[in-house]
């Protein structure tokens, strides 16, 4: 794979698209690159100052995101669903959704019908194929792309370990597709087992949907030990955000209190978002098979919504491209 994408140069400027793979996290000015002990920037910099030409590097990196929590009902395939469409449609983002969950609520969440996605068309197809090779996925807008799930991927669960290396392939399949998109974000089962533990290992961080209620917090711990686990064979992983789903605001609830108890003890592990509030037009939006933004784009829901994906853009550094 050739590191320079592309080169472009002329008298007074170069622009250079230098891809993940050269050791950039995201974009950054030339300013912050000048010091880089990266052999391919520094010879870069030097031959664009030997021509004296100024220079614009954009960096292109796809970030790969597993949500999860080790609990259920705490708006998982939700979270997945509206942080994916407000990245493509009004982020301006190329974004890729898995649904890596056998009870496939993202893709019904699309409109379509588990019962009637061939198998071979989910991530089933990267474990059962004998050239490595990544599902063709449905797509949903020009910028939003699913790979659909139904109820026989459970079988993975048996099938991933009797497969050599069988718990990265999802990772060395995700490689074909990284220069398509800009996001990735997986839908992972509930619990840990073969499955979900494959879908954390091709990330590069983790969205932690985090209900402020003492039952769901009880998940957590199983996160913080998957997260260590993923340590061991990516340093830099991390949680990119817990995203505070199903918050009641109400005087007879205890969300608020709960909240601002727990969000310093999670600060610990990663930045904690402003809380999205229990709705019912999250249910009325899941029965139109429609992202709250498509079915109540002005609702105080859609707006929490935004707010919280801007907050994962700033916890990723990413730079932000507003689709007017």
């Amino acid at each position: 794979m050739r590191q320079l994408a592309d080169i472009r140069s002329r008298r007074d400027i170069t622009l250079l698209t230098v891809s993940k793979r050269i050791g950039v996290r995201s974009k950054q000015s030339v300013l912050d690159l000048e010091n880089s002990d990266n052999p391919t920037i520094r010879s870069v910099l030097k031959y664009a100052e030997a021509l004296g030409v100024g220079i614009e590097l954009n960096i292109n990196r796809c970030h790969v995101l597993p949500v999860f929590n080790h609990a259920g009902g705490v708006g998982k395939s939700t979270t997945t669903r509206d942080l994916g469409y407000a990245l493509a449609e009004l982020f301006n983002f190329r974004v890729l959704l898995i649904d890596a969950d056998s009870q496939a609520n993202l893709t019904e969440m699309f409109g379509l019908n588990p019962a009637q996605i061939p198998l071979d068309q989910t991530i089933n197809h990267i474990w059962e194929t004998e050239e490595l090779s990544f599902p063709e996925p449905v797509k949903v807008t020009e910028k939003l792309h699913l790979v659909p799930s139904q109820l026989e991927i459970s079988g993975l669960e048996l099938s991933i370990p009797t497969v050599i290396n069988g718990q990265n392939l999802l990772s060395s399949a995700l490689k074909s597709v990284r220069e398509q998109y800009d996001f990735v974000l997986i839908d992972c089962p509930p619990s840990v087992g073969q499955v979900t533990m494959s879908c954390l290992l091709a990330g590069d961080a983790m969205i932690v949907p985090t209900p402020p209620k003492e039952k769901t917090m009880g998940g957590l711990p199983r996160v913080f030990k998957v997260l260590n686990i993923c340590k061991k064979s990516n340093p830099n992983y991390r949680i990119a955000l817990f995203v505070t789903t199903r918050f009641v605001r109400n005087v007879h609830s205890t969300d608020e209190g709960y909240y601002e108890e727990i969000a310093p003890v999670l600060k610990k592990y990663g930045p904690v978002s402003q809380p999205i509030g229990e709705r019912t037009l999250f249910e009325d939006a899941w029965q139109n098979r429609k992202s709250i933004l498509q079915y109540r784009p002005d609702s105080e829901a859609a707006r929490e919504v935004i707010t919280v994906t801007e907050e994962l853009l700033a916890s990723l550094n990413v730079q932000v491209n507003v689709n007017e």
